[in-house]
């Protein structure tokens, strides 16, 4: 994992290359470590959807943000303080705000399973696993 900063009225550490593609299973997460203990205030990221066919009668796309979580920080990788016990998702990209916060390490954990959809894709019968997709990973602070 790559971070830089870029000159803006907040700082911000940018990872743009971060892409989680699993299910989503309950339990399932993934750990941010920052170059330097910071102050943080916010995370956002992109989860582009799956889609499941075009044209007329195609299914809507499969939704692949986190839609239960919990938020977790650290200053040393070891003692975890869960700032967001019930985070919840309902839209992408996905923006979670907290109060002002030092941490070093940020853990977003899965706190639900999602089943898996039968469908077709075109024309052919198929599984959708709903995935839990990163991309362009925003941490906002100073």
């Amino acid at each position: 994992m790559k971070a830089s900063k870029r000159k803006s009225s907040l700082r911000r550490t940018d990872l743009r290359r971060l892409d989680y593609r699993y299910h989503q299973r309950r339990g399932c997460g993934s750990v941010i470590e920052l170059p330097e203990v910071r102050r943080v205030t916010e995370l956002t990221f992109v989860s582009p959807p799956v889609s499941r066919g075009w044209g007329k009668g195609a299914k809507p796309p499969l939704p692949t943000y986190p839609y239960s979580y919990v938020l977790s920080v650290s200053t040393d990788g070891s003692a975890w303080t869960d700032i967001i016990p019930d985070g919840k998702s309902t839209d992408n990209p996905t923006r979670i705000r907290f109060a002002p916060t030092e941490l070093k390490f940020l853990r977003i954990t899965l706190t639900e399973s999602k089943e898996d959809i039968e469908g077709e894709f075109f024309g052919r019968a198929r599984v959708f696993r709903i995935p839990w997709v990163m991309r362009e990973m925003v941490v906002w602070g100073w």
